[in-house]
């Protein structure tokens, strides 16, 4: 199971980069990115709740949601924020660099988050391989900020 998550995770990387595009178009039709980030919000909530009816990945227990603590419901603020802001650069940039600059901002909180072992995650402390797999990200993300043309 551990390498079918993995593998899923993969697939959904790789989707970041096509959903920065289809989004991107959606937002020049109707003319907003936030339009077609709502839009596209909607989408998602009602495949969602396909998926959920289904079963397939377990219902769930509704009842217990006031247990989650008050910041564990920012999430969904998130996901509108950053989907937001990825469609309003990609109207005015490529996509290659938008996805660098993702991943090493998102490395380096992810890192950070770890590192405290804040949000409930778990305490793995930051090395000096992480920093440098970092520094090569952001060089990485900086490199793919040159135009060529």
């Amino acid at each position: 199971m551990r390498y079918v998550l993995l593998s899923l995770l993969i697939v959904a990387g790789s989707l970041t980069s096509v959903q920065m595009a289809t989004n991107k178009r959606l937002a020049e039709s109707v003319k907003s990115p936030v339009l077609a980030v709502c839009l596209a919000l909607l989408v998602g909530s009602a495949s969602l709740t396909i998926v959920l009816l289904s079963g397939w990945l377990g219902r769930g227990q509704i009842s217990q949601a006031p247990r989650a603590p008050w910041w564990a419901w920012l999430g969904g603020l998130y996901v509108a924020y950053s989907v937001t802001v990825e469609v309003a650069n990609a109207m005015q940039n490529g996509l290659g660099p938008l996805a660098g600059l993702i991943v090493a901002s998102s490395l380096a909180s992810a890192m950070v988050i770890d590192h405290f072992g804040w949000l409930g995650m778990r305490q793995e402390s930051i090395n000096g391989w992480k920093i440098t797999g970092a520094i090569l990200l952001v060089i990485g993300a900086s490199l793919m900020q040159i135009r060529t043309r």
